[in-house]
């Protein structure tokens, strides 16, 4: 495999072929790494990598957790009173229970089942 590098040898580019004519062959497997930039495999195989690529996982996995509080929880909460008005005293309660749950999100990284009346 070819590859080439930047200025800050970071490698932009592989092909099977000499694709540029400062491109460099190599045996090594290159891949992605967790921040989608292209590495030799080796260097994602050390106890060092392992856990920075951990923390970045956990990191992605809060922000989609909280994306999709701000689309499944955030739209209902923030209904008008109108709406709340025709809720029944268990229905606000179990609401109020669901809301709580996706505000410690990012704490349990458990999304709340939604109450089956919940439109």
């Amino acid at each position: 495999m070819y590859y080439t590098l930047n200025k800050n040898n970071k490698i932009t580019a592989t092909a099977n072929y000499k694709f540029q004519p400062d491109a460099v062959y190599t045996d090594e497997e290159v891949v992605y790494d967790y921040n989608g930039q292209l590495v030799f495999k080796h260097e994602t195989e050390s106890e060092e990598y392992k856990a920075a690529a951990s923390v970045h996982e956990k990191l992605k996995l809060k922000e989609d957790l909280r994306f999709r509080r701000e689309t499944e929880c955030f739209m209902v909460i923030n209904r008008g009173y109108l709406w709340y008005d025709t809720l029944t005293a268990a229905q606000r309660d179990e609401l109020k229970m669901w809301y709580e749950a996706w505000l410690n999100i990012t704490k349990t990284l458990i999304v709340p089942v939604k109450p089956e009346w919940l439109k």
